[in-house]
């Protein structure tokens, strides 16, 4: 990774950790008016910008050279409020429906990756969370130290744009995103370049006289990774002996490889076409039910595909 990556980097670490939200004080207490719950991540920057209000309230600062001097336009960053709406899931093995109540931002494409509460109608509440395929190794805790990360793979031959706009709910239990910061790839990005960014929160919860301190963070890796273009799927027998030997392109990989009985293990090679023809080979066991492939969107996202192992 080169010092000019290793810059920008630097800085748009700092100008996104510029972005959590502030407790406000009333008489004296630390009131928490919304809260951090993630982020929705976009390839193009969302604008929420009030330019109107902006110059409408800073006109009488207009110098001689016609620019607006003003201290502090963060008042004037917008949001984007997102809408609670019921989502049907299928369960591609046994498909059985379920139903959801998932937030969503209209008309804004991007990756959704954030907790919420949601109020039923007597009252009761729980805690859901929004992500998206395009999120690998995600890993969420729920607590009093809530934490959620997670990677996005994207392929390394193709210019690639991320912008991590953090995701907030209100005390009326409103979801809404404000404007991120950004940065880029290169459509010759080395494969294993990798930018990491965390949006954090602390605050203080007090009831029944008792304060808890509480947190939130989300970690967002972003990695370059070359999608296979062959994969071979390889059964050995206990002597080393190849029993049966498959080959599929990426698209192609079936939902499930069923085991020879006289298997002992299975070896994977996947081949792509940008490692200039490399062969990476991984060795799987009995005890391991599936193995990790991943397919490059139209965009350039890596999206993971898992591939069930079916010993007999």
């Amino acid at each position: 990774m080169n010092r000019k990556f290793l810059t920008l980097c630097c800085i748009l670490l700092i100008l996104i950790s510029l972005c959590s939200c502030r407790l406000a004080r009333e008489n004296g207490l630390d009131v928490q008016k919304d809260r951090l719950v993630g982020a929705f991540i976009t390839q193009e920057h969302v604008d929420l910008f009030d330019y109107e209000s902006y110059i409408r309230d800073n006109l009488h600062t207009i110098g001689k050279n016609g620019e607006i001097s003003v201290a502090d336009n963060e008042q004037y960053g917008g949001r984007k409020y997102a809408e609670l709406k019921s989502v049907t899931h299928k369960n591609e093995e046994t498909g059985e429906e379920i139903e959801t109540c998932e937030y969503v931002f209209e008309g804004l494409d991007g990756i959704p990756f954030f907790t919420f509460e949601v109020k039923q109608p007597d009252g009761e509440s729980y805690l859901s969370s929004s992500s998206d395929s395009a999120i690998s190794d995600g890993h969420i805790t729920v607590g009093d130290n809530t934490t959620l990360e997670g990677t996005i793979y994207f392929s390394p031959n193709k210019q690639s744009v991320m912008y991590i706009n953090p995701v907030f709910q209100g005390s009326d239990g409103r979801v809404y995103l404000t404007s991120g910061s950004g940065f880029s790839f290169s459509g010759d990005t080395g494969e294993g370049a990798a930018y990491t960014t965390t949006l954090e929160e602390k605050y203080t919860v007090t009831e029944n006289g008792e304060a808890t301190e509480e947190s939130f963070r989300i970690t967002i890796n972003i990695a370059a990774k070359a999608p296979p273009d062959n994969i071979t799927i390889i059964q050995m027998s206990s002597d080393n002996t190849p029993i049966l030997q498959e080959e599929y392109t990426a698209a192609g990989l079936p939902k499930n490889v069923a085991i020879n009985p006289k298997a002992e293990y299975v070896i994977v090679e996947t081949q792509s076409n940008y490692s200039d023809g490399k062969i990476n080979r991984e060795i799987y066991s009995s005890e391991d039910e599936y193995f990790v492939s991943y397919t490059a969107r139209d965009d350039g996202i890596c999206e993971a595909k898992f591939v069930g192992l079916l010993w007999k």
